[in-house]
């Protein structure tokens, strides 16, 4: 993902009435004009339109009978009412938790903790641009409870956007002297991208793995698909005559696509135990595959590929993760004559820029572009 989609786009819906999608989901936003001239944008905090709708409303009646109040409205009460950061932090549960996934509130509640810790006691009308830039600034400095390390800036980024969401809900606006909002952590210096694996690398990982963790990376680096996808795979989207896979979820629209399995890869999903239905790689609950860092890990020290790399920012990274495979794919398929954006279908991007960052361009492949030119 490109550093421009820190940022969500906003989309409109109708007059009046927004939508930004997040990794957190879906929320709508409304556009309105104050009675002095001034335009209003704002997120509600709703994650229906029909909830948005509904204030948007509410907020035009109180503009046209002359009772309309900067800052709050009828169905969301003015930030100055005494509430703390932690009481708002229950009261957005409360609201919006009825309308989520079990997998989205525990994204929410992963990001409200750390915003009860540093906030919790603060009256939300007291807060103000700086306090959220000092958030963001312990918050990075913060130690992950699992892996014992500092976390990482997308984390911080999720707590930033769920943080703007909750004070936006309540008709609070912490813009920036830009008159933006306050921007979300951005790395100093170059961020550190995988690489793609050489064919050596690549066999040398997979013999190191046990059985289903090899399908399951013999998969990625054959059709580039993403780890949840690949563990999400049921027998029912795939064709097994055309020895195809239809893959009808993902993070955007553009991860929707058919991909061709390849004879390798199909003859080893077609030597697994019978009977072919539902998921094709179970976990040991017999449910769906939770993780394979572990394996990965391990097969990758076993076979001595292991680097590690360091961004300009002094940032560390060990080479290569799980999702360096499809990047491998990626650039095999381009380097083989798909053109990039055959290559962006293909790995499910929504647009060229972020497929031109999976592919490794070598010296060897713009000096071989010099022997296709002519006339």
């Amino acid at each position: 993902m490109t550093q421009q989609s820190e940022v969500p786009k906003r989309i409109t819906v109708e007059p009046g009435l927004w939508k930004r999608t997040t990794g957190l989901g879906t929320w709508f936003g409304i556009s309105f004009t104050e009675p002095d001239g001034k335009r209003v944008r704002r997120l509600t905090g709703h994650t229906t339109k029909e909830a948005a709708r509904a204030e948007l409303g509410s907020i035009r009646a109180t503009i046209r009978n002359g009772t309309y109040q900067p800052g709050g409205n009828g169905n969301t009460p003015p930030a100055s009412n005494g509430m703390t950061v932690g009481d708002l932090c229950e009261r957005f549960m409360e609201t919006h938790g009825r309308d989520i996934t079990p997998a989205t509130a525990v994204r929410y509640q992963l990001s409200v903790a750390p915003i009860k810790a540093h906030l919790g006691e603060r009256l939300v009308s007291s807060l103000t641009k700086d306090d959220v830039a000092r958030f963001k600034t312990n918050r990075i400095n913060d130690i992950g409870p699992v892996t014992r390390r500092t976390i990482k800036k997308a984390t911080c980024n999720r707590d930033l956007f769920l943080l703007k969401t909750m004070l936006s809900s309540v008709g609070l606006n912490l813009l920036g002297e830009d008159g933006k909002p306050v921007k979300p952590y951005k790395e100093n210096g170059e961020r550190l991208r995988g690489l793609a694996l050489k064919s050596e690398q690549a066999h040398a990982l997979l013999a190191e793995m046990r059985p289903q963790l090899r399908l399951i990376c013999m998969v990625s680096l054959y059709t580039g698909m993403r780890l949840d996808e690949i563990f999400r795979m049921t027998w029912e989207n795939i064709n097994t005559k055309a020895h195809t896979i239809r893959i009808d979820f993902g993070k955007t629209e553009n991860a929707k696509r058919t991909l061709l399995l390849p004879p390798p890869l199909w003859a080893e999903l077609n030597a697994l135990p019978q009977p072919h239905a539902g998921l094709v790689f179970h976990g040991k609950d017999g449910g769906k595959v939770k993780s394979v860092y572990k394996g990965f890990c391990n097969a990758r020290e076993r076979a001595g590929i292991g680097e590690w790399r360091e961004a300009k920012d002094g940032s560390r990274k060990q080479w290569p993760v799980f999702h360096d495979l499809r990047r491998t794919a990626g650039t095999n398929a381009h380097q083989a004559g798909a053109s990039i954006v055959a290559v962006m279908k293909f790995l499910g991007h929504a647009d060229v820029q972020t497929t031109q960052i999976y592919l490794n361009i070598e010296d060897e492949d713009i000096l071989r572009v010099g022997e296709l030119t002519g006339f």
